[in-house]
């Protein structure tokens, strides 16, 4: 796996290099697979890349700055665990009473799952 430990420094960095008119790029993280901070123009946020049925969704857990290192760390974990069962992370999943009553902050309300990564084909005629 490659990658680097994301930690305090490594946001600030990236933080830093997030500015008007920069190019997007992603910092992967080598302790999750997928796991990364997708750093562009408009701020740093914490995304999870996944396979699942084929596709190549991108789980998106929020702004850098709502979550400690720690705190991504295991819902990542969780939601790698998760599609390794055959389910799909989704908003239901992401905000369940469950995740707080076992101590854990829900993800915030700007969390998603963005695209499929499937292409589009045009409908059949």
């Amino acid at each position: 796996m490659t990658g680097i430990q994301i930690n305090i420094a490594t946001i600030a960095a990236a933080k830093a290099r997030a500015v008007p008119g920069a190019k997007q790029y992603d910092v992967l993280d080598s302790r999750v697979e997928g796991l990364r901070l997708r750093v562009g123009a408009r701020g740093v946020r914490w995304q999870l890349r996944f396979r699942f049925q084929g596709a190549s969704p991108r789980l998106d857990l929020g702004d850098v700055d709502e979550w400690k290192v720690k705190e991504v760390l295991d819902i990542a974990t969780d939601a790698k665990r998760l599609v390794r069962s055959g389910t799909l992370p989704d908003d239901a999943w992401m905000h369940s009473a469950s995740r707080t009553e076992s101590g854990r902050h829900p993800l915030p309300r700007s969390s998603k799952v963005c695209g499929t990564g499937r292409k589009r084909r045009p409908p059949l005629s």
